[in-house]
């Protein structure tokens, strides 16, 4: 029920059923500008002009129906914002734990193509051996020329 509504149904119980009335008692109450006390003042003043009967409980009522409104809208808002921020922070962690997962899944390929290229302990000794054996073959003569396996070269 919206506050016109409930206006309506306050001022039905002092025999006032006009929705300008309403309408108007409500834009005083929904004007922020205007402190309570004076809002107070101003519907009871204009109350009186049209009713006889006591009005000032009936102006609570109203005020703090709009408060109680008002207080419900702002923890509604106030709910729905904590719920993006919880969304987001949702979200950015998925982001961060995907992120996480490639930089690992990278890290992976990077170390799994580094060990293919890493010569074995045997294909190490192996290479050493097959080194050492040239090296012996290979001789550089005192006028510069390398020989080796029977070829002859020059070695800058």
């Amino acid at each position: 029920m919206d506050l016109v509504d409930q206006v309506t149904q306050q001022l039905k119980a002092i025999e006032l059923e006009d929705d300008d009335i309403s309408e108007y008692i409500v834009g005083i109450v929904q004007d922020d500008s205007i402190e309570d006390d004076e809002k107070h003042q101003v519907i009871g003043e204009f109350l009186a002009e049209t009713t006889d009967e006591p009005t000032d409980s009936l102006i609570d009522t109203i005020l703090s129906n709009w408060k109680a409104m008002k207080q419900d809208q702002e923890k509604v808002e106030l709910d729905r914002k904590a719920q993006q921020v919880e969304q987001a922070q949702a979200l950015e962690k998925e982001r961060l734990i995907k992120s996480e997962k490639e930089r690992e899944e990278l890290a992976q390929k990077a170390a799994e193509l580094a060990a293919t290229k890493q010569l074995s302990k045997e294909q190490k000794i192996q290479r050493d051996r097959l080194r050492q054996q040239y090296d012996d073959m290979d001789t550089v003569s005192r006028d510069g020329k390398k020989r080796g396996l029977g070829h002859e070269y020059i070695v800058q």
